[in-house]
């Protein structure tokens, strides 16, 4: 899976992302004819409580689709790619992923708890009101991405580029930023509290809001006992 250049015209840290490309109209989805299996390549569905969980999946593609009310996770995916995407209450929780990516994909009031996306990118995507908590990125690549009124306790961002991101009005209590880039990265809004790995926020821009939180951890992190 090629990823874009972490510089030069495809470089876009902190823009904010850019819709799906839906169709006018998606067809019904049909199952088992549109599954989630290997080699798939689903174009233009309207997928509406489907129950897609504890599928294993190598490789796939899904286009201009939308899953509503679908039931994803637990299962397994390997380079499965979403574009021109929308998830609306749907359910991925303890879905495993790796190596796989979304671009152009909003996702909406969906619970994620578990979920595990690991090695991948994701590009010009919105979490919006989802419950995250325990969800893990680790070693992902964001470009144009945005996290909002999202439950992001105890996330996993180690070594994930995040320098195309925003956080806005999440709860991101106990979130670990081991190994993370943040140059650019912007937090507006969040709590911050026991977050780990507060080294590796340097060169992110956080809203004064925030800091108290923020400087909880830092002190923490350094050694510093804080008394009341």
């Amino acid at each position: 899976m090629t990823r874009p250049a972490a510089s030069g015209p495809g470089h876009r840290d902190g823009a904010v992302p850019v819709a799906p490309r839906m169709l006018d109209e998606l067809a019904g989805h049909e199952l088992p004819r549109d599954d989630l299996v290997d080699e798939a390549e689903l174009t233009g569905l309207g997928y509406e409580g489907a129950d897609l969980s504890g599928r294993d999946v190598a490789s796939a593609v899904v286009r201009r689709s939308r899953f509503r009310g679908c039931t994803l996770g637990p299962g397994t995916f390997g380079r499965v790619s979403l574009v021109d995407c929308e998830l609306q209450g749907c359910d991925l929780a303890n879905l495993q992923a790796r190596s796989s990516s979304l671009t152009r994909v909003a996702v909406t009031g969906c619970r994620l708890t578990g979920l595990s996306w690991a090695g991948g990118w994701c590009r010009d995507v919105r979490w919006d009101s989802c419950r995250a908590d325990l969800v893990s990125f680790r070693f992902t690549r964001f470009l144009a991405a945005a996290f909002v009124e999202c439950d992001l306790r105890q996330a996993d961002f180690q070594e994930a580029d995040l320098s195309g991101i925003t956080f806005t009005d999440c709860d991101l209590s106990g979130a670990q930023f081991s190994g993370a880039t943040t140059t650019g990265t912007r937090f507006s809004g969040c709590t911050l509290i026991g977050i780990s790995g507060v080294q590796s926020l340097r060169g992110a821009v956080v809203d004064s809001r925030d800091i108290v939180d923020l400087g909880y951890s830092l002190a923490c992190a350094l050694g510093i006992l804080v008394e009341e």
